[in-house]
């Protein structure tokens, strides 16, 4: 049985990773933007300010902020996060984000 644990577990965590790092070719960095843009372009979020899906994920549903604040609590990215998309919008910098884990 506890190798039936590992396997889901390790299911869940390869899914999550996926899902926030593989996004096609819109998520391709441009080589010659700052490092912060970079990390906006290249992650997504999903379900971004849910208390809920923070929890379950670890804090990967905010893939933004944790590449941005890699040294940040988990517990705080709900709370950045619709300062970081509101500082994207007056930048003309696309906050990239799915309502869902399904979404994205």
């Amino acid at each position: 049985w506890a190798l039936d644990v590992v396997a889901v577990c390790a299911h869940f965590l390869e899914n999550i990773f996926i899902v926030n790092h593989i996004q096609g070719p819109d998520a391709i960095p441009n080589p010659s933007n700052h490092w912060a843009h970079k990390q906006l372009e290249g992650t997504y979020n999903w379900s971004s300010g849910s208390t809920l899906a923070n929890w379950i994920s670890g804090g990967l549903n905010h893939q933004i902020e944790h590449h941005l604040f890699p040294s940040m609590s988990i517990y705080a990215y709900p709370t950045i996060a619709p300062v970081v998309k509101q500082t994207c919008e007056e930048f003309g910098i696309q906050y990239n984000t799915f309502d869902s884990f399904p979404q994205a």
